[in-house]
């Protein structure tokens, strides 16, 4: 058969394509317009016109909106000045970008999420995120992160003085010296996204008693801004002891254990992560630790941000894998050593909905780990340890699982590890026979007390947790009560050890030494302790060797001297016990 082409054929052919381009065209449109989104839902204030909206399905939603339970949707638009609400414990998740336009305006409530999946997602308009810092007086700091741009540090809190805002900074001298501190930051700025900056509760407020500093407040923190999403980088410290602010930069809540594993090549190896938690008092320790196994706090009056002691129940009776870091939450991370231009990651592989800190999760505890919490507390200071247990931990520095220890308040307990004074130890899985060093570290001679905090694992089945003083040589069973001692102000990193059987101490009873007997000045006393070991005897004498003092029937482990009329000068304090003499001097 043979086939004639014509120019008639010709024409209908080219309009046939012709149609057929501008087809497409109009698809690949209305695709770029609804980002991808093929279905199309529109809330008019009372129900949706297309059914619910889903992670497949674009919503626009025109009246308003408060939610009731999660929401999900392709894209989203709020327009016709709708408000739209995310109320409290649930989620909005949204697998591209979201459109707020002008008079229209979308909330996430004070624990409320706000998920995106698509990183390369572009948001337009200005969303509000809500968050509540707990109860803090007028002098206290919260450690804040903003999880949109465009805000400003001091529309965020207007009633906080502008010069107490800060940021952590670190500075040279012409020696070379590094000095690493909060510093005043310009409170017009804006805050940086992935940064966190320390800024006081506000100056006043109507609230009775707050003023006077005799009452708390809870401070609403408002971000308004474009919502920030996909990919955030944040260039880290290499100067000094390398630690940087930062903080998470989404409307949702991002999980602690993918944190991690997204930044093992710029992280320091043995330090978790590192809150502020501090009351305007010198004696609280300003952080709490975490790490992927335990959360340690420092005691601050019951003071601290976004929730207070119920943070220790929160993490360490949930399981870690739902552990999570919630919105407008700021930190600080230390840098690992050595690395070139170290950029700290956070992604929407990160971000979680419906995990909030505020929840209570009881689930069964991760790779069976066994975890012990000591607290040291004494002339009104407090330092929280833990020890944690587990099948996959070693007895080396474990990445993301042992936290570096922090001194910043008037003691610190914690254990050693590889030359390393840890707050959190991670550890293999339980063994009886193991032996954990541990020091502390005590601004003020005193009386000080070590105590069980809480226990999980084979602790809380009736493994016994005994504490061996090294200066005193007395063994204590934790398990049945509190260890108290007495120490001189100091850093002292190997007069404990914690042991799980009496018999891996031995039975060795050497005689008394210069490190048995605690001999400090409080006030205008001496105070003298010997441990376990009997005192039968004390004298005081001058540097000349002119005795000052003697008491020859003490008989009892401590004892006092007071009443000593002499200038400021140098004494020596001789005593005698059951083991033998030892002489300590002494500032008075």
């Amino acid at each position: 058969m043979k086939i004639f082409t014509t120019p008639v054929n010709l024409k209908f052919l080219c309009l046939a394509m012709v149609f057929m381009l501008c087809g497409t065209l109009a698809a690949n449109a209305q695709n770029n317009t609804t980002g991808g989104c093929s279905v199309t839902t529109t809330w008019n204030g009372t129900a949706w016109s297309n059914g619910e909206p889903n992670t497949g399905v674009r919503a626009v939603i025109a009246g308003n909106y408060t939610s009731s339970a999660n929401i999900s949707a392709c894209n989203l638009t709020v327009n016709n000045g709708a408000q739209v609400t995310i109320s409290v414990g649930t989620t909005l998740t949204v697998n591209n970008e979201i459109t707020v336009n002008s008079n229209s305006s979308l909330i996430i409530q004070n624990n409320a999420n706000f998920v995106q999946i698509n990183d390369s997602a572009i948001n337009n308009g200005t969303i509000t995120v809500v968050r509540n810092s707990s109860s803090l007086y007028r002098l206290d700091y919260t450690l804040w992160s903003s999880p949109v741009s465009g805000q400003q540090l001091q529309s965020f809190s207007p009633a906080t003085s502008s010069n107490r805002f800060y940021d952590y900074t670190y500075s040279t001298d012409n020696s070379g010296n590094v000095a690493e501190m909060y510093s005043s930051v310009n409170a017009a700025a804006n805050f940086e996204t992935a940064k966190s900056y320390l800024i006081r509760m506000p100056n006043t407020d109507n609230a009775s008693g707050y003023n006077s500093g005799t009452s708390a407040l809870t401070f609403e923190g408002t971000f308004t801004g474009i919502a920030t999403n996909g990919t955030v980088t944040k260039t880290l410290a290499t100067l000094g002891n390398r630690y940087t602010a930062v903080g998470n930069p989404y409307a949702s809540a991002i999980n602690v254990q993918d944190f991690f594993a997204a930044n093992s090549e710029v992280l320091d190896p043995a330090a978790g992560l590192y809150f502020w938690r501090k009351k305007n008092d010198t004696n609280a320790g300003s952080y709490a630790t975490l790490t992927r196994d335990a959360y340690v706090y420092n005691h601050a009056n019951g003071q601290e941000q976004f929730g207070g002691e119920q943070w220790d129940e929160l993490f360490n009776e949930a399981s870690s894998q739902n552990w999570v870091i919630n919105p407008g939450q700021g930190f600080l991370v230390k840098t690992a050593e050595g690395v070139a231009n170290p950029q700290l990651v956070f992604n929407n592989a990160m971000r979680r909905g419906d995990v909030h800190n505020n929840q209570f999760f009881r689930t069964a505890q991760d790779d069976q780990k066994s975890r012990v919490w000591l607290d040291l507390t004494g002339n009104n200071a407090f330092s929280q340890t833990a020890i944690v247990y587990s099948n996959t931990a070693t007895t080396g520095l474990d990445y993301g699982r042992d936290g570096k220890l922090i001194t910043s308040g008037a003691v610190a307990l914690y254990s050693v590890a590889d030359a390393t004074n840890l707050t959190i130890q991670a550890r293999p899985a339980f063994q009886n026979n193991d032996v954990v060093v541990m020091g502390y570290m005590a601004n003020t001679a005193g009386n000080y007390t070590i105590s069980i905090h809480r226990k999980d694992g084979v602790f809380a089945e009736g493994q016994n947790i005994y504490i061996k003083d090294n200066v005193t040589g007395a063994i204590h069973n934790l398990s049945n009560g509190d260890y108290s001692f007495t120490t001189a102000a100091g850093t002292f990193n190997d007069r404990f050890t914690v042991v799980y059987a009496t018999e891996v101490l031995g039975n060795n009873t050497p005689a008394i030494t210069n490190n048995d007997v605690i001999v400090y000045k409080q006030d205008a006393v001496i105070n003298i302790s010997a441990g376990t070991n009997q005192i039968t005897d004390v004298a005081v004498y001058d540097i000349s060797g002119r005795k000052l003092y003697g008491s020859s029937s003490v008989n009892a482990s401590q004892t006092v001297i007071n009443g000593l009329q002499v200038a400021q000068e140098m004494l020596i304090v001789e005593i005698n016990t059951v083991k033998g003499k030892v002489s300590k001097k002494i500032l008075f």
